[in-house]
């Protein structure tokens, strides 16, 4: 168990280095558009800053899933990539199917992957929230 804990502890790690790059980028262009978003048409700011900003953490997140996926094919536990993705984006949003599901001494790394998945989404979600937070009052 204490294997299965230490590779958890490694994609863990490196899903949070993924998604705090991501956040560090995003941060850095809302700050860079902070004289554009105090200007008029704030509504419309508002959507584009949402839509594009959820999009961009999204890739985050896709990077994140990807990881879990190939420490799972490194693995050997799953026989193709599809299979692995699959496994890791139902794992990691604690959606768990169990159509398909690890056997044996792995099997705690779904379980990983899910508080994996819950951390990453908070993050995500404190951001989109300081983004609407940095929105101008309407008169």
């Amino acid at each position: 168990m204490v294997i299965e804990l230490l590779i958890a502890a490694f994609v863990i790690t490196v899903t949070l280095i993924i998604q705090a790059i991501t956040i560090a980028i995003a941060s850095r262009v809302l700050d860079r558009m902070e004289p554009w978003l105090q200007k008029p048409n704030h509504s419309l700011k508002l959507i584009v800053l949402l839509v594009g900003g959820t999009l961009w953490l999204m890739l985050g997140i896709t990077f994140t899933v990807w990881a879990w996926a190939s420490m799972y094919r490194g693995l050997e536990l799953f026989d193709t990539w599809e299979a692995a993705l699959y496994f890791a984006a139902v794992s990691f949003t604690t959606l768990g199917y169990g159509d398909l599901v690890i056997e044996g001494k792995w099997r705690m790394l779904s379980a990983l992957s899910a508080a994996n998945g819950l951390i990453i989404f908070s993050l995500t979600t404190a951001f989109l929230l300081e983004v609407l937070r940095r929105q101008p009052k309407q008169p």
